[in-house]
């Protein structure tokens, strides 16, 4: 991404700015989903020297390898403005082709201070600051799956995505987010995948049949994750797999993803618990403990899509085709395939 077409952009769309300038444009890793940017700026706004950061969000030069439009985040991010639920301000989403980042649509949101990273991890004499910091992400989640979704305008995103699916009731949350997730592996696995059919018969028997309630469930839900100022949540982030559902679903994506390094996960969830007052039902964690490597393993078969078909030759890229069959290897043995 360019500096100066950064400083053109953002003078566009803050006039008041004047003389603006980029002072750093960076880029965040490890991410490989999409690109994301930290952008630094100086600027005279009524005779004063001011500052401010932002963060730019935009798909790959070969798209994405999660199966969902990009404005479908921003869509979630804009509901969650004004809530409870702690997220960086979003600003713009842009479509008009005279301001695409390399012919790319991205979005801006406010750049918030912190780090994702968990410090000292493993280490036991910072045993309470990572229980605080386990707490906090149990209190964080709880207000996510409190929150009145219809109010806050989340079920007229079905008008926007036929993605985003509304249970009937909450008994329906599990097989109808599989179901949609079926579809998508079929419509982008690069090849036949023998193996798949059979774990997805296991998931299908498997099932279950009823939740606490259906919330918003906020997908990719694990440590580093969120941003952090101390053990508080500044803001949550990465929102580009939520969608209504289960609660649990997100407990599911967090033991994948390691949270229960920062404390006992039974006494995690035992807090949640008792903040939230929705109980999470152990037999349908255990089906979610599942569920999720399936997602992330459609996930990556997107990414390896794009490089068999030459539009993202990043040798990263090229690492999800045999990450993604790690994944295939757990589901497997846990499908006993």
């Amino acid at each position: 991404m360019d500096g100066a077409a950064v400083a053109k952009y953002l003078g566009y769309r803050l006039p008041e700015a004047r003389n603006l300038a980029v002072t750093s444009l960076t880029r965040v890793f490890p991410g490989i989903s999409r690109e994301t940017w930290l952008v630094d700026t100086a600027f005279e706004e009524e005779g004063r020297a001011a500052s401010r950061g932002f963060t730019f969000r935009m798909d790959t030069p070969g798209g994405s390898i999660v199966p969902l439009p990009l404005s479908y985040e921003y869509e979630v991010y804009r509901r969650l403005q004004g809530t409870d639920i702690r997220v960086a301000r979003v600003l713009w989403y842009e479509r008009d082709r005279e301001w695409l980042m390399d012919g790319r649509e991205f979005y801006v949101r406010e750049k918030v201070e912190g780090a994702v990273d968990i410090p000292h991890l493993g280490d036991p004499a910072y045993r309470d600051m990572h229980v605080a910091m386990a707490k906090e992400h149990a209190e964080q989640m709880a207000k996510v799956h409190t929150l009145d979704w219809r109010k806050h305008g989340f079920a007229e995103m079905k008008d926007l995505y036929p993605e985003w699916r509304i249970p009937a009731d909450a008994a329906q949350s599990a097989r109808l987010d599989l179901e949609l997730w079926e579809e998508i592996f079929y419509r982008i696995q690069p090849e036949p995948y023998p193996a798949m059919a059979q774990v997805l018969a296991w998931l299908k028997e498997h099932c279950p049949t009823s939740a606490p309630r259906v919330t918003l469930v906020k997908g990719n839900n694990g440590m580093t994750e969120e941003i952090w100022q101390g053990t508080k949540i500044a803001a949550m982030s990465d929102w580009e797999l939520t969608h209504l559902g289960d609660p649990t679903e997100d407990w599911g994506w967090a033991a994948q993803q390691g949270l229960g390094q920062l404390w006992d996960f039974e006494q995690i969830l035992a807090h949640y618990e008792q903040v939230s007052g929705i109980r999470v039902d152990r037999d349908s964690l255990r089906y979610y403990r599942l569920f999720v490597p399936f997602k992330a393993f459609v996930c990556l078969q997107a990414g390896a899509r794009m490089f068999i078909a030459g539009k993202d030759l990043r040798v990263q890229v090229a690492g999800l085709t045999f990450m993604s069959h790690q994944f295939l290897a757990q589901l497997a043995a846990a499908a006993g395939v």
